[in-house]
């Protein structure tokens, strides 16, 4: 046993080491600190000495808290750190280093002919995997999720256990509900309106006589919410319909302003990804889903939209044309909160495929992104 790690070795007698992978992220200082602190001597002999219904029931609050703190903090600063990899490798005199931790495969070389694998999230506590000597990580118990070889020098990953997660981000009045809708139904996967969750959260505050500007009272009210999906893809508010009390106007008015609070958007983004990870994958859309809720989305795409297009859109999707110059105003105010906004601004991510969608029905649009999916997939 390596401290802190497994080494194993292949037929050939290489050596792998197999880490959790918590010790990569070593650019999250604060959750570092909290693994020092939680594999403690002290802490361990009271894990050991609690009923194992009180050491659950503390896990679970655990896990909460730390999604929360997560999704407040920027994709680089948790990511896994290459360096640290090859740091721990070099250590171990290990070949390869293996581990999970960020449920997202990746593969790459690292220093001095090493191989580094992160593990996609396992669905089962039978599942197995070895290395073999030519670098291929296979999989081969009884219950397997990961039913594919995985070539991983040069040919690409056969691995697919993780939920398959597409992202779908753009400004407002773009149509990404309407299209992600019709993606989700295309695929069979679960449809994510984050933007409705915003807009359920705003409803909360409004209905409570709260004023939008505070944080804090819109934070509690976020905190405090239980939001999920009926079987549409319709949000839910303490279990009750959201629709069509959440597309009223004076929720348009003020769910920018109350997304835009950072306490919120950490609620709201808790619950996004444990509603992805719920369904087994999700097309989610909404102003942040490429860059800050599912910075490792299994395919990003960022629609974009003339004012006039988008004005235009909306107005014929409230059924109010004489409300056109109306619209357009209320469209570019929320395009500078979103672009302004300190929290998790309206940004494309760099690895997302823009897709201009200005005189381009739905269904076409639709194409564009299920010929790019589809095709990944080959």
């Amino acid at each position: 046993m390596h401290p802190g790690g497994l080494i194993g070795r292949t037929s050939a007698g290489a050596r792998v080491l197999f880490l959790h992978g918590d010790e990569l992220a070593t650019r999250d200082k604060s959750y570092q600190r909290l693994r020092r602190v939680l594999r403690s001597r002290a802490v361990r002999a009271l894990s050991n000495a609690a009923p194992t219904a009180l050491a659950r029931v503390a896990a679970r609050a655990l896990r909460r808290k730390s999604a929360r703190s997560v999704a407040a903090k920027s994709a680089a600063y948790v990511e896994l750190q290459a360096t640290a990899a090859a740091a721990w490798c070099a250590a171990s005199g290990a070949s390869h280093v293996v581990c999970g931790h960020a449920h997202r495969f990746r593969a790459e070389n690292l220093e001095r002919g090493a191989r580094w694998i992160v593990l996609d999230a396992f669905g089962g506590a039978r599942d197995l995997l070895r290395v073999t000597d030519e670098g291929e990580l296979v999989s081969d118990g009884s219950g397997v999720v990961h039913t594919n070889t995985a070539p991983l020098q040069g040919r690409g990953s056969a691995l697919s256990s993780a939920p398959m997660i597409i992202a779908v981000d753009g400004p407002a009045g773009v149509g990404k509900s309407t299209l992600a809708r019709a993606l989700a139904r295309e695929l069979g996967l679960f449809f994510l309106d984050t933007g409705a969750m915003y807009r359920a959260v705003t409803l909360a505050v409004l209905e409570r006589g709260l004023a939008p500007a505070d944080e804090a009272a819109c934070g509690r009210v976020a905190r405090a919410l239980t939001l999920a999906f009926d079987r549409d893809g319709n949000v839910l508010l303490e279990g009750c319909p959201g629709e069509p009390a959440i597309r009223g106007p004076e929720v348009t008015r003020a769910v920018s302003l109350v997304a835009a609070h950072a306490s919120v958007r950490t609620a709201v983004v808790a619950r996004q990804r444990e509603l992805a990870e719920e369904q087994g994958g999700v097309v989610a859309e909404g102003r942040d889903t490429t860059t800050v809720v599912f910075p490792h989305a299994t395919h990003k795409f960022y629609l974009t939209a003339s004012l006039e297009e988008r004005a235009r859109r909306r107005a014929r999707q409230e059924n109010a044309l004489e409300r056109l110059a109306e619209i357009r105003a209320d469209i570019q105010r929320r395009d500078q909160l979103d672009s302004s906004r300190a929290h998790s601004p309206l940004v494309a991510a760099p690895d997302a495929l823009c897709i201009q969608t200005d005189g381009l029905g739905v269904g076409e649009v639709v194409a564009q992104i299920l010929m790019h999916v589809r095709g990944s997939q080959r």
